[in-house]
């Protein structure tokens, strides 16, 4: 006789497997579909009872097995005799061998509330969806009732009595309901409360010795500090059902479970709207975190290297909704850096702002230039983008978009394009553009951060917008969150500017491969395109390219130059958008000059920072250099005293007094000589 049609398969062992409904889940609901006896004759020490007769005593399938097999055998029943390995349930403590017992439980009649849960299903937002319409539905479409009962002595005490005398079932709601009012609601001291039984009027009234399952306490999350259900319904009209919950797929037959099992049963409705389901953690390999396979990271190795802020945006970006992210100290470290980009934004802007004496309140400028116009459509499609992100509860998208703006956008874009504008000794018109324009950017970028790197966008609340706007909340928390300007956002000129980045890009690769730095201008570049789009965004970005590539010179051709004096750069090789840049690599004295002016303005600020002027600290520079380079930096005193903050500069061998702070460097990549720099605090 075959029972079990679903629990046979032909593809493994001998497609028989005997049946015991006392001993197994499956074998249970298959003896309880077929009417069998549930025979159960072990205890809960894991030895047979002496209802087994010579085996009584015996620990089940430890002593017991081979005693079996000797009998059968000295019987001459025994057919074969082999061992087979297969998976099998073990403690996750000891790693034994753990045994399936049928014993007298309490259950919730879940199965009744089937179909009303899986509608109810369907009225909550799943983050990713599938969780929802796929593997919850499909828990909920085969649920069983609920176990309530433990047998333990630590938890919730079940709050059911019943009469020693004619079996009389009482279940207690509320503390009040009992006779007297106990010292304790936990064991022993509940289990002193009993009464005479008002059914028979004989017996007395006993708590069962059993704890309540500790995914009740759960699942009552959604009013466990409320009046409910002892008085009324009302206590939860403000605050049920929960907006949003947050937990890992393990808690499909979990939380997620109980939550819905209890909200149904209480209240007819789901205890949650929205819910977001997390994958695991694991290792760089993807293997689960265990201290057996010595691949286990504690807090106290990252926390000091890296905070909680960069570890949380790691995790942020680390993977999809339900799916298992891949820990790596290599990508936390990469977050971390990420973040001090943004950290470093802050103190570029905070250290000019306060000297250039900018305030927010002067409001926003008449004029703005072309790289503040495109910085503030992206801050706007950035808000766009979060909010977005945020309402949807993509969390990777939140972070991966943030790091966009202010790595890409900010850090290598508009402040090295505004660097210049705002330097101290210069004021107007031009200078306040930019400072408005990246003041909005960044306080706006701080309330975008704030749920991402709440410690971090607080640090800089505190140090940047409350130093430059002492109008501003004691906390950014207490900014609201920035709503889109439409009329800011131009997404011509926004894909206009991604054409300009990738020449830049493009340019950068052919630098590389001709080895011809960045500071050193070139001649000109020629970007190889049919595409009009292309064309004209290299047409209208011209300034922009021109300076953030360093070139005098850029145009869009239709065919590549001689390959003599061009080095070749491709940006997306193979792609739709592949794009061929080539930069000239031919010097004159005019680029020398100027790649020379730009090797010792690095150098001299390189010097300043290491022997503690600040930017608005004055110097009197000196140089020593021969005649042909003083020659090719003649055109460029002016500009190089400016840059440096020299209020004086001569050409001259150094005094090498003890005020003097000097150096040297050598230009021979450029062909030149020797720069000796000598400098003094300016009186």
């Amino acid at each position: 006789m075959v029972l079990s049609a679903e629990h046979v398969h032909l593809d493994s062992g001998t497609g028989c497997v005997h049946t015991a409904p006392g001993t197994g889940p499956e074998d249970f609901i298959v003896g309880k579909k077929n009417g069998m006896d549930v025979f159960c004759p072990i205890g809960f020490t894991g030895a047979f009872r002496d209802e087994a007769g010579k085996y009584g005593g015996l620990i089940a399938k430890k002593d017991a097995d081979p005693q079996v097999i000797e009998d059968l055998r000295g019987a001459g029943l025994l057919l074969h005799q082999a061992k087979v390995t297969h998976e099998y349930p073990i403690c996750w403590r000891c790693k034994t061998p753990l045994i399936f017992l049928a014993t007298s439980q309490w259950f919730f009649s879940t199965e009744s509330m089937r179909e009303k849960m899986r509608e109810a299903n369907k009225g909550v937002k799943w983050v990713p969806d599938w969780a929802g319409s796929a593997w919850f539905d499909s828990w909920l479409a085969n649920l069983q009732d609920w176990c309530i009962s433990r047998q333990r002595y630590w938890g919730v005490p079940l709050p059911i009595w019943t009469c020693d005398s004619c079996g009389e079932i009482e279940v207690v709601g509320a503390q009040k309901e009992l006779p007297e009012k106990p010292h304790d609601l936990h064991m022993p001291w509940i289990d002193k409360i009993k009464w005479q039984c008002k059914k028979c009027g004989t017996g007395t009234m006993k708590r069962v010795p059993d704890i309540f399952d500790v995914w009740g306490d759960s699942g009552s999350a959604a009013w466990a500090s409320q009046k409910f259900p002892s008085e009324n319904h009302g206590v939860l009209d403000e605050t049920y059902p929960a907006d949003f919950i947050i937990e890992g797929k393990d808690q499909i037959r979990g939380w997620f479970n109980s939550l819905m099992a209890l909200g149904i049963l209480a209240t007819g409705r789901p205890a949650f709207k929205q819910v977001y389901m997390h994958g695991f953690v694991n290792d760089e390999l993807g293997r689960k975190f265990s201290k057996s396979l010595g691949n286990f990271v504690s807090p106290e190795e990252v926390m000091p290297k890296y905070g909680a802020e960069g570890l949380r945006f790691f995790f942020l970006a680390a993977a999809a909704p339900g799916e298992d992210m891949f820990y790596s100290d290599r990508h936390v470290r990469e977050a971390f850096n990420n973040l001090r980009i943004l950290y470093n934004n802050y103190a570029f802007a905070g250290s000019y702002m306060k000297l250039g004496g900018f305030s927010p309140a002067r409001g926003r400028p008449a004029s703005l230039a072309l790289e503040d116009r495109w910085l503030l459509s992206r801050l706007n499609s950035l808000i766009t983008d979060v909010t977005a992100a945020m309402d949807s509860y993509d969390l990777s998208r939140i972070s991966d978009t943030l790091k966009g703006f202010f790595v890409n956008d900010l850090s290598r874009t508009y402040i090295k394009l505004v660097r210049d504008r705002m330097w101290v000794g210069v004021r107007g018109e031009d200078s306040d553009a930019a400072y408005w324009t990246l003041h909005e950017a960044l306080s706006k970028l701080l309330v975008l951060c704030a749920p991402v790197t709440p410690m971090l966008a607080e640090y800089i609340h505190q140090n940047f917008t409350r130093e430059l706007d002492a109008a501003a909340p004691k906390s950014v928390h207490f900014l609201p969150w920035p709503e889109a300007d439409g009329t800011a956002i131009d997404k011509d000129l926004e894909r206009a500017f991604f054409t300009a980045q990738a020449v830049i890009e493009g340019s950068m690769a052919a630098r590389n491969s001709a080895g011809v730095k960045l500071r050193h201008p070139v001649r000109e570049i020629l970007v190889v395109t049919s595409d009009e789009a292309v064309r004209k965004a290299v047409g209208d970005e011209a300034p922009v390219i021109l300076k953030m590539a360093n070139a005098k010179g850029v145009s869009a051709v239709l065919a590549p130059p001689a390959p003599e004096g061009y080095a070749k750069g491709v940006v997306g090789e193979g792609s739709a958008t592949e794009l061929v840049v080539y930069v000239s690599t031919a010097r004159d004295d005019a680029l020398m000059g100027e790649a020379a002016f730009r090797e010792i303005t690095r150098k001299i600020q390189q010097m300043r920072k290491e022997n503690g002027f600040n930017v608005s600290q004055k110097i009197d520079l000196e140089l020593a250099l021969d005649e042909r380079l003083e020659g090719l930096l003649g055109a460029h005193f002016t500009a190089l005293k400016d840059k440096v903050g020299a209020a004086s500069l001569s050409v001259a061998r150094l005094n090498t007094g003890e005020k003097v702070f000097s150096d040297g460097m050598d230009l021979k990549d450029l062909d030149l000589g020797t720069v000796e720099i000598g400098f003094s605090k300016a009186e």
